[in-house]
C-alpha cells in the first residue's frame, strides 16, 4: 500500500502528519505492507528519505511558496521528473492500493498509472475540504477575490473528481462525508480525527524558570491558528495577570511573535507571552498536564482539530470557541470543557480558569473520555472499507 502526501510524516508535528502516520500505522497492523512518499514545501526544516522537497523539481514563486505550494503538486509536478519518480515508485513497491493524504497528488498518480497501464484502487484520505479552507486563506492574506474564486474553482475540480473516481474515501468529519456523497463519490467512512499523549514527561527547556499558572494553545504554523488566537484573546495579551502566562507551543509560537498584529503591543505581550516553537512529545503532554487551561481559539477552517482530542484528553479545564468542536460534538458537555464565542467571553474564561485553584472531575471519568478519543477506536470502521475496497478492485 503506497501512500502520497504533501508533507513528510518524520517527525510527525501538526494534525495532518500525526493522521497520515496512525492510518499507515493502522494498515500495516492489518498485514499491509506500507510505503509513503511525500513532496514538500521548502518550509520543513527536515524531511525523511522517501521525501522530496517540491523545489527539486521545479521553481516556485513566493507568492506561490507561501501560500499554494500544495497546488503546485497537483499542477505542475506532472509535467516534470517527479513523474518519473512516482513511476518507479509504483513499479518498485507494486502496492495492491494507492492512498492520497489530500488531493494533492492525484495528477501525479493519474498520470503514472495511465503510462504504466497499470489499474490500481485509490483511496482519498480527506483531511478537509479543501477549495473551501483555501479560499479563507487566500482571502485573508489579502488576495483578490477575482483571483481566490479563480484559484478555488481549479482545486474543486480537483477534489471533486478524485473523490469521483476514488474506490474509497475516508472523511474527517460527519459533514465532509455528506459533501463528499453528494459530489458523486462512493460512501466515505468517518474515521474522526484523534491524539494520543506521550505517557513520558519533561519540561521544556528552561521553562522550569516560569512557576506561575498558564493557558496553553498548541498549534501548528497553519495561518488560521494565529487568526483566531487573535480574534478571541485580542493582539494585546494586557487582559492576563502578570502573574499568569500564554504558552504557545508548536508551529504557532514563531507565526503569532512575527506577525504585525503581535508587534503593535509587543512590550506588554513579550511580558505575556513564552514561546515553545518546537516541543517533542514528551515536553508537549508536560506542558499539558501542568496547564492551568487548554484554549482553542479557532475561529475558521475546515475538517476537524486533532488538538481538540488532545486538549479533551488532558484533564485541564479547556476553553474552546464551537468551531474548534466540528467532528466532537458529543464531547459538548464534557465536565471540564468551557465554552466561548466571542472575544469578551473568551477572555473571561481564560482569567477564571487561571484563577481556579482546583479541578475537580475524578480521574476515572478523565479516563474514560481519554479512551473514547483515542485513535484505536476512531480507525476500526477502516479495515472493513478497505477490504471492500480492495476486493471489489
Amino acid at each position: 500500500m503506497l501512500f502520497l502526501g504533501a508533507y513528510p510524516i518524520e517527525p510527525a508535528r501538526h494534525g495532518g502528519q500525526k493522521r497520515s502516520k496512525e492510518i499507515q500505522a493502522y494498515c500495516a497492523s492489518l498485514g499491509y505492507e506500507v510505503s509513503y512518499l511525500g513532496f514538500c514545501s521548502d518550509g520543513y526544516r527536515s524531511i525523511g528519505r522517501n521525501d522530496h522537497y517540491i523545489s527539486k523539481f521545479v521553481e516556485l514563486s513566493s507568492f506561490e511558496s507561501a501560500l499554494l505550494s500544495d497546488l503546485v503538486i497537483a499542477e505542475k509536478l506532472p509535467s516534470t521528473r517527479a513523474l518519473e519518480l512516482v513511476k518507479r515508485t509504483i513499479e518498485k513497491r507494486r502496492p495492491s492500493a494507492i492512498v492520497l493524504e489530500q488531493p494533492w497528488c492525484w495528477p501525479l498518480v493519474q498520470k503514472a498509472l495511465t503510462e504504466l497501464g497499470l489499474k490500481l484502487p485509490v483511496i482519498y484520505s480527506s483531511q478537509n475540504i479543501e477549495f473551501r479552507l483555501k479560499e479563507k486563506i487566500l482571502l485573508h492574506q489579502g488576495v483578490s477575490k477575482k483571483d481566490t474564486q479563480e484559484t478555488c474553482q481549479r482545486i474543486y475540480r480537483l477534489e471533486t473528481e478524485l473523490t469521483q473516481q476514488a474506490a474509497l474515501g475516508i472523511a474527517v468529519t460527519q459533514q465532509d462525508s455528506e459533501e463528499m456523497a453528494a459530489w458523486g463519490g462512493k460512501k466515505a467512512i468517518l474515521v474522526p480525527n484523534r491524539n494520543r499523549l506521550s505517557p513520558q514527561t519533561k519540561a521544556p527547556r528552561n521553562f522550569e524558570i516560569w512557576k506561575g499558572k498558564y493557558a496553553l494553545f498548541v498549534g501548528s504554523g497553519h495561518p488560521p491558528n494565529a487568526e483566531g488566537l487573535f480574534h478571541y484573546l485580542s493582539d494585546h495579551f494586557g487582559f492576563l495577570s502578570p502573574d499568569h502566562r500564554l504558552v504557545l507551543a508548536g508551529g504557532v509560537a514563531d507565526l503569532v511573535a512575527g506577525s504585525d498584529e503581535f508587534y503593535r503591543h509587543h512590550v506588554i505581550n513579550n511580558r505575556r507571552i513564552l514561546l515553545i516553537p518546537s516541543p517533542d512529545d514528551s515536553e508537549l503532554a508536560w506542558l499539558l498536564r501542568n496547564a492551568g487551561c487548554v484554549i482553542l481559539p479557532i475561529h475558521s477552517g475546515e475538517g476537524s482539530n486533532l488538538k481538540t482530542a488532545e486538549a479533551l484528553m488532558s484533564g485541564r479545564p479547556v476553553i474552546s470557541s464551537r468551531h474548534a468542536m466540528r467532528g466532537y460534538e458529543e464531547y459538548i458537555n464534557h465536565p471540564l470543557l468551557t465554552l466561548a464565542d466571542n472575544s469578551r467571553e473568551f477572555k473571561k474564561a481564560v482569567q477564571g480558569a487561571l484563577l481556579s485553584s482546583k479541578v475537580t472531575v475524578r480521574d476515572e471519568e478523565i479516563h474514560a473520555i481519554a479512551g473514547r478519543l483515542s485513535w484505536e477506536s476512531a480507525l476500526q470502521p477502516l479495515a472493513l472499507g478497505l477490504s471492500a475496497a480492495l476486493s471489489s478492485n
